[in-house]
């Protein structure tokens, strides 16, 4: 071995130094990497991990519904923010809820997901009190259950509460109440470790009050705050990657099978089949073109130039009950 093939002292040092860098990056990256652990029975959306910034929105809820409830209830009804909006599982949500409550089951169009809407029995008594010419007052003792009137009005109220808080949230967006429950745990539409947002208000009426809550899950909260702009390039992204999903699934190959008749025989008959057996069947000239099974085309037989050829006449109606037994045949 030649001198000059033995590192200096200075060039050890150099490789040393490097050496330690490239360990330390390569911790750094492993501590940024780090797997973090999937709870099955709370999917995390990738659309919101956090609530946004809701900062004026409660505030102007509280006044739309302060004044957008049925007269005379606007004029001795105070709405006020209870508490700050905070998140919460959807078991321990239900758990605050007392019994008998009414509660209701909302959806919003374009989120596939439910929200929650509940008024606390005491506000709901007060409610009524007013609607029927009363001052708001009743008694403090919570019945065993709500009456027909009672379950009415609050359907009623937590429709209207429920589209004023849409409208200020996502302002494009319809909405409906699917189903109005007494008992909060049948309401139970979503995992308990599911994450909802909640904001919770005050309805004072008189001397008396109860709390009206609002619910919504996390995925539903995804495009607040989004412009116009902004929903329309999501919308134009989307329309980008389904042409070109459309354009590499159409050169991909599929096998058409053309049926002009179809018979059933037990299996001893096709036991006893043999070369040179007839098997007699009737055909007329209606065919039904299939892809990898599945009925696509109604067409008749005929000949093009000098070979045989089906004319198609129009798409195969699966709703015709006679369709549905022949997809069915295969699955």
């Amino acid at each position: 071995m030649s001198t000059k093939d033995i590192l200096s002292q200075e060039e050890i040092d150099v490789l040393l130094d490097n050496a330690d860098s490239v360990a330390n990056t390569t911790k750094s990256a492993a501590v940024r990497d780090e797997v973090e652990p999937y709870d099955i029975y709370s999917p995390r959306s990738g659309l919101v991990d956090e609530a946004p910034d809701l900062t004026p929105i409660p505030d102007k809820v509280a006044r739309d519904i302060q004044g957008g409830l049925d007269a005379p209830i606007p004029e001795v009804l105070e709405v006020e923010i209870a508490a700050a909006p905070t998140t919460m599982e959807f078991g321990e949500l239900l758990q605050t809820l007392d019994t008998p409550c009414p509660v209701a089951v909302g959806s919003i169009e374009g989120v596939d997901q439910h929200a929650l809407i509940s008024m606390d029995v005491h506000a709901l008594h007060s409610l009524v009190s007013v609607l029927f010419g009363g001052d708001g007052s009743h008694s403090d003792q919570a019945p065993p259950d709500l009456t027909p009137t009672e379950t009415r009005v609050a359907g009623r109220v937590l429709r209207r509460c429920f589209q004023i808080l849409v409208n200020n949230l996502l302002p494009d967006h319809d909405c409906q109440i699917m189903r109005v429950e007494t008992n909060p745990n049948s309401a139970n539409f979503a995992p308990p470790a599911e994450t909802f947002f909640r904001m919770v208000y005050d309805l004072n009426i008189g001397e008396h009050s109860g709390e009206l809550v609002f619910a919504l899950p996390m995925p539903a909260l995804a495009n607040v705050g989004k412009s116009d702009a902004a929903s329309a390039e999501d919308q134009e992204l989307e329309l980008e990657w389904h042409n070109r999903l459309l354009i590499n699934t159409s050169k991909a190959s599929v096998k058409l099978q053309g049926r002009a008749a179809e018979l059933e025989l037990t299996i001893g008959d096709v036991l006893q089949l043999a070369p040179g057996d007839f098997i007699p069947v009737e055909i007329d000239r209606s065919v039904v073109v299939c892809a990898q099974d599945q009925p696509l085309w109604r067409g008749v037989l005929g000949v093009s130039g000098s070979m045989k050829a089906i004319h198609l006449l129009g798409r195969a109606d699966l709703s015709a009950p006679a369709m549905k037994d022949f997809a069915n045949q295969d699955s």
